[in-house]
Order: structure tokens, then sequence, then C-alpha cells
């Protein structure tokens, strides 16, 4: 068929979950961001103290150091791959909480939480880490670019390494 025009989408956007006023009309946009911001907020944590963390231990017990290149690059490398990992451990339920709560019906799910302990009780603590190994294969490989490109832009400006 032909797709909706977007002000089709808007208008039932607007109209969706019984809205009667414009404020609950304008909620309607954010339902789910909730579950958004809690899974930027892990996702920036793990992030940098995997990193920081994973390069420092790595320093120590492999005697890697920034200062030539080979180890530099092996250091970069495993750290992030490490943080990439580390990331989709950290992000994984809230990651799928938030699809299932913006896929749902709206009233489905009073929050996170509920959604999480939905999921537990329906698929098993596993189903928490449902579709890992393809967030990983996207969150993975994101790390390494990252962390390469931030560190090679601190070399070449003369900063100190992560």
């Amino acid at each position: 068929g032909t797709p909706k025009p977007l002000s089709a989408h808007f208008a039932e956007i607007w109209r969706s979950n019984g809205a009667t006023s414009a404020a609950a009309s304008v909620g309607n946009f954010y339902r789910g961001v909730t579950t958004t911001v809690t899974r930027a907020a892990l996702i920036g944590a793990t992030k940098m103290a995997t990193y920081d963390q994973t390069k420092t231990q790595l320093r120590e017990t492999m005697r890697w150091r920034d200062e030539v290149p080979a180890e530099r690059y092996q250091l970069q490398f495993c750290a992030s791959v490490t943080t990439g990992l580390a990331i989709s451990i950290a992000s994984s339920p809230a990651t799928n909480a938030r699809t299932m709560i913006m896929a749902s019906e709206p009233g489905r799910y009073q929050g996170m939480l509920h959604c999480l302990l939905d999921i537990v009780r329906t698929r098993g603590f596993l189903g928490l880490y449902r579709g890992f190994g393809a967030q990983w294969m996207r969150v993975g490989p994101y790390a390494i670019v990252q962390f390469f490109v931030w560190e090679q832009l601190r070399h070449i400006l003369g900063m100190r390494p992560l």
C-alpha cells in the first residue's frame, strides 16, 4: 500500500495512549525515554572506567608501554575489545527493556523495572541478554574505532594517552 504521510504518524502518536490533554499528548513522544537515558548512563559509566582500568592492568601485567608504537596499539586494541564486551554486558538488559517498552502497546509496562521483571519471569535471567551477540558485534567494532581515533588524536596533539 501507499505509505502514510509523516503528519499521520505524528497525529497517531499525539492521540495514542488515550491522551485527552496536550500535556498527555506530548508525553506520548517520550514513551521509553527513561529507559533510554538509563541505558546511556550505563554505557557512559562502563566505557571510560573499563577502558582506563583495562589499560592500567595491561600496562602492569604485560608491561606494554604507550611510548612503543606496537605496544601502544596492542594496549588500545585489547582495552577497546574488553570495553566493548563490558558495555554490551552492562547495557544489554536496558537495551532489551527499551526495545520491548517502545515496541509494546502503550501501558503494557509501568516502567523499566516492570519490563525487566517481566523479561526474567517469561524468559528467565538470560532473557535479559537476548541478542547479546548482535549487540556485541555492533558495540565491539564501535569501541575499537572510537578509542583508536581518540588515542591517535591525543598522540598527534601531544597529549598523554588515556
